[in-house]
């Protein structure tokens, strides 16, 4: 009689202990997990590739390329600017492109009387002048593929003879300055003017 309660009791505790560990016979905690299943992003284009074309068009001797992320917004910038030449000549830019959806857009484009610079703060500058009487330093940020004029100061003896020298901030109306200031701000940024390493 004994034997067979103890049988009985031994038996409901062995059945009691599967019930806990469910129909696997796992503790919940040894269950396994189904992995989560992360998607891999696509690497980004080769700038180079996507500037192909642009770059084909421009190849010639003398002339070469160079790339930076010149607002840091992750889309590598496209320079064009001479490989040789004297200090001066080779801090010119000859045309600046961005990318738009993958596809090189011009930002802007250096010409006869029209020339580009670049800083090493990353101001743009462009220095149009249409004769001895007319000339003006303007001064661009760049951010999201677009120029945006911080200040131009100029030199125009037709308008004012008397006191050719000026500055515009933005769109606001041009303010007199002396020929020591124009001077200091022209020079202040022409010693910062970046030579790139067009190759």
């Amino acid at each position: 009689m004994k034997k067979s309660i103890i049988a009985v009791l031994l038996l409901a505790l062995i059945l009691s202990l599967c019930a806990c560990t469910g129909k696997t016979g796992k503790k919940p905690e040894e269950v396994q997990q189904t992995p989560e299943i992360v998607a891999t992003p696509e690497p980004a284009p080769d700038p180079t590739e996507l500037y192909a074309d642009v770059i084909a068009e421009n190849m010639r001797d003398g002339v070469g390329v160079y790339l930076q992320d010149l607002d840091g917004d992750g889309i590598q910038e496209l320079f064009i600017g001479p490989t040789s030449g004297d200090i001066y000549e080779k801090q010119i830019i000859r045309s600046m492109y961005t990318l738009r959806n993958n596809i090189p857009e011009e930002v802007f484009s250096s010409s006869d009387r029209d020339e580009f610079y670049l800083t090493n703060n990353g101001t743009v500058v462009e220095y149009a002048y249409q004769n001895a009487y007319d000339s003006s330093h303007i001064y661009y940020s760049y951010s999201g593929g677009e120029l945006n004029r911080i200040i131009t100061v100029g030199f125009d003896m037709r308008g004012n003879p008397e006191m050719p020298y000026y500055k515009q901030e933005g769109d606001e109306d041009r303010v007199t300055i002396d020929e020591t200031q124009y001077f200091d701000w022209v020079q202040m940024y022409e010693s910062t003017y970046e030579s790139l390493p067009f190759n």
